[in-house]
């Protein structure tokens, strides 16, 4: 009994010290920044905050080695960092250019090792309006870690000059000592653990936020590259589905493929619900336009106004939704082209292009050469008023009176050929 009474004793102290362990230690939630700063990056971003602010984390620090990327993207993680409810260390390892510098600088304390970067964050393009825009929020994120605007917004326009850091014509990227002396960076340390022995986190457990594998899936999907592959397997799909016989794989590569285009890119935050929906509505005006209303008018050309417009509202910037979009619809009618070679065709491609040609077979003739009857004299065998017929060498042909009305049995000169019409004139009229 005593035997078993301190067993139990024993296992309750454990327990009791395992849980106390567990609430005392200390977290630091590590985020990678690394490569290309898309909305599928933001989204891993805001999640990481997220989980270390329920995880009671002491901070999360997030480590950059970036050359840039969306502006948009960039901007949903600088309004996580500066809404975390626990402190976000930015530490640079190598790069932090365009859009991540406006990361970088958006920590509340940043580092960067010696050697590395910051800076170069000029738009594209580089019009006013995105100038401006992009520097007052590089001002503001200055302003509130209480690191130097001025220095921050040259980083964006070239126009503004420094006096001994950088002429107007040139875009500022700082070195690490530089950004320091500049007051953009906090400190240089060597390298991350010493970091964080530096802010009081050394013994700390670092927890790295890695990818879901729906992240993972979400950002290749809404990549451009692949972007415009789903597209344009998607348009060829649907298109030769509906003019082609029954239902096959055209049909079912071209739905999966917008699925998975729509499922991407509202993963990644890039894209709500109601872009999806615009797009379904334009998908559907298209069909009622080829199966009901008869003709290509207001239906259709809402249904592809429709279908534009939500995809450029998905991409990211203008530039980038013109590119895919034109270049998915090319591909789209490359692929369409090869597709009906081999494929069969259904009634609706009647109602899209004709479907037969015009042979000799099938009683088609091809209009007769008149250009040998001008200046022919002929009969006319009926009334003109303007138009009628006259008869050249016992032909009998259309023709149309140029000088107004002309009585039957009367003989007619042919004084003009317009394609395939004889313009006569009374014969004594054109002899005098």
């Amino acid at each position: 009994m005593r035997t078993r009474a301190l067993i139990f004793l024993l296992l309750l102290i454990l327990g009791v010290s395992g849980f106390l362990y567990g609430q005392t230690e200390e977290k630091v939630y590590r985020i990678d920044i690394v490569g290309d700063i898309d909305m599928g990056l933001a989204s891993i971003t805001e999640r990481g905050i997220r989980d270390a602010e329920e995880a009671g984390a002491k901070a999360v620090i997030i480590y950059i080695d970036t050359f840039g990327g969306f502006v948009n993207a960039a901007t949903r993680i600088r309004d996580a960092i500066f809404g975390s409810s626990i402190p976000v260390y930015t530490y640079v390892s190598g790069r932090a250019w365009s859009a991540g510098a406006l990361v970088a600088m958006a920590g509340d304390y940043l580092a960067m090792t010696p050697g590395s970067s910051i800076g170069a964050a000029e738009p594209a393009p580089a019009d006013e309006k995105t100038v401006s825009a992009l520097r007052s929020e590089f001002r503001a994120t200055a302003e509130a870690r209480e690191r130097n605007p001025e220095v921050a917004m040259a980083m964006v326009d070239k126009e503004l000059e420094i006096e001994g850091l950088v002429g107007s014509g040139d875009i500022l990227t700082l070195s690490s000592a530089e950004a320091v002396e500049w007051n953009i960076a906090n400190k240089q340390v060597a390298s991350l653990s010493s970091f964080l022995e530096e802010r009081g986190l050394g013994e700390a457990s670092l927890v790295r936020v890695d990818p879901l594998l729906v992240e993972q899936f979400a950002r290749v999907v809404a990549g451009p590259w692949l972007s415009g592959l789903l597209l344009t397997i998607g348009f060829a799909g649907i298109f030769l589905e509906v003019v082609t016989v029954g239902w096959g794989v055209p049909g079912t590569l071209g739905i999966l493929s917008l699925a998975a285009f729509f499922t991407g890119h509202l993963l990644t935050g890039a894209s709500h619900w109601s872009v999806a929906i615009l797009f379904l509505a334009g998908i559907v005006l298209i069909f009622l336009e080829i199966f009901v209303v008869p003709g290509f008018g207001i239906t259709g050309l809402g249904g592809l106004g429709a279908i534009i417009i939500s995809l450029f509202l998905i991409f990211p910037n203008t530039t980038l939704a013109l590119q895919v979009i034109a270049g998915s619809m090319l591909a789209s009618v490359i692929l369409i082209a090869i597709g009906l070679q081999f494929l069969p065709r259904s009634g609706v491609w009647s109602r899209i292009a004709l479907g037969t040609s015009e042979t000799v077979e099938l009683g088609y003739v091809a209009p007769a050469d008149r250009s040998k009857l001008l200046g022919r004299i002929g009969v006319a065998q009926s009334y003109f008023r303007p138009s009628g017929i006259v008869e050249i060498d016992g032909e009998r042909i259309d023709a149309v009176s140029e000088g107004g009305f002309i009585e039957k049995g009367t003989r007619v000169t042919v004084v003009k050929i317009e394609g395939n019409r004889l313009i006569v004139r009374k014969a004594e009229e054109v002899e005098d």
